[in-house]
């Protein structure tokens, strides 16, 4: 796959820590502002569902451009790792399935082991035992 150019590298690298970060944030909004705001509400009688929505709306939204962001996150890295004439077959897989199963912390991962050097003519990384690559 093609080199990034410095600037395509901090871009990726903001969007990144962007979807990790924005993540994180979300939760830690509901938790620490949302969730005091619905015990309130439920110990009233009177619950208004324009009300609920209306504390909902920010976070709704914010869950909606975080979603959206890490989804095209994950399919420029899937097709990255996929792409990377380094990796042999078996490794291509496991970042495939490393993405998929677990969020951002490997596009992190992926970002600063094989975004951020350049590698340029590189040997081919293989697994340790690996006698076909």
């Amino acid at each position: 796959m093609k080199n990034l150019s410095e600037t395509g590298k901090w871009i990726l690298g903001i969007l990144t820590f962007a979807h990790l970060l924005g993540g994180l944030l979300l939760i830690l909004l509901f938790v620490f502002r949302h969730l005091p705001e619905f015990i309130v509400l439920a110990e009233t009688d009177d619950v208004n569902l324009v009300e609920v929505l209306s504390l909902l709306s920010g976070l709704i939204t914010g869950a909606i451009l975080v979603t959206i962001l890490g989804t095209g996150l994950m399919i420029y890295y899937i097709f990255h790792a996929a792409l990377n004439k380094r990796y042999t077959a078996i490794i291509k897989v496991l970042w495939v399935i490393f993405f998929l199963t677990c969020g951002a912390i490997p596009q992190v991962i992926y970002f600063f082991i094989d975004i951020v050097p350049d590698h340029g003519d590189e040997a081919k990384v293989t697994l340790v035992g690996d006698e076909k690559a």
